[in-house]
């Protein structure tokens, strides 16, 4: 049983990931000069030129995933799209996804719930303690969601109240984008999180066809 976990983190186990060599940093700083430099239009067309059926399945503005194909290019002048075939995948004829989900106004509150337990447990004096054991904000893990408002706040660019607005926001965004990466995939099987009876119905199939077992 596979439990949680982003849905690029369920998507590579299940469906697999291609296996790509390490790029060597001086790639990944000179392609983050040339963004600086021509910006990122300039680099997408260079995309274009060297992967373009890796660059029809990105968004033009997808910066990150610009930057990941030319720099898997760069690095062994084979594109991105070359390596999708040779993926270790998981999933088997027995896979069954179910997926939960609630009413958008009900996960819009429990987001803010959340969100401000958060900061009553601690989450100010938390990035405050992880500053001053070296890790600033600079670094990536310190740019995630509620990471990345605190550290504005610390640094005197947010007021405390727009900073932990600004956490809710960006996590309803992100729930957006995960359901949205979700629907892709129709093999999910989608029940209401509070439907109990329907969940275990749906294992109970399940197991009982494959398994012979009943919870």
């Amino acid at each position: 049983m596979f439990v949680g976990g982003t849905p690029f983190y369920i998507d590579s186990f299940f469906i697999g990931l291609s296996e790509i060599p390490d790029i060597n940093e001086s790639i990944k700083k000179q392609l983050k000069l040339e963004l600086k430099v021509h910006g990122l239009a300039s680099l997408y067309e260079e995309l274009k030129r060297y992967d373009y059926a890796f660059s029809q399945r990105i968004h033009f503005n997808d910066k990150q995933r610009i930057l990941r194909g030319l720099e898997v290019y760069r690095e062994t002048g084979k594109p991105l799209s070359g390596y999708f075939n040779n993926k270790v995948a998981h999933e088997s004829a027995e896979t069954v996804y179910i997926g939960l989900y609630s009413d958008r106004e009900i996960l819009k509150k429990r987001i803010d719930q959340r969100v401000d337990y958060m900061v009553k447990s601690g989450l100010i004096d938390e990035v405050t303690q992880l500053r001053k054991m070296g890790y600033g904000p600079d670094l990536k893990s310190m740019q995630s969601i509620g990471y990345l408002e605190i550290n504005r706040y610390l640094d005197g660019e947010l007021e405390l109240k727009d900073a932990i607005e600004k956490i809710k926001t960006e996590t309803k965004k992100f729930a957006k984008r995960q359901m949205t990466w979700f629907r892709r995939n129709k093999k999910i099987q989608w029940i209401e999180s509070c439907d109990i009876q329907k969940i275990k119905n749906m294992l109970n199939m399940f197991l009982s066809s494959t398994q012979n077992i009943k919870i």
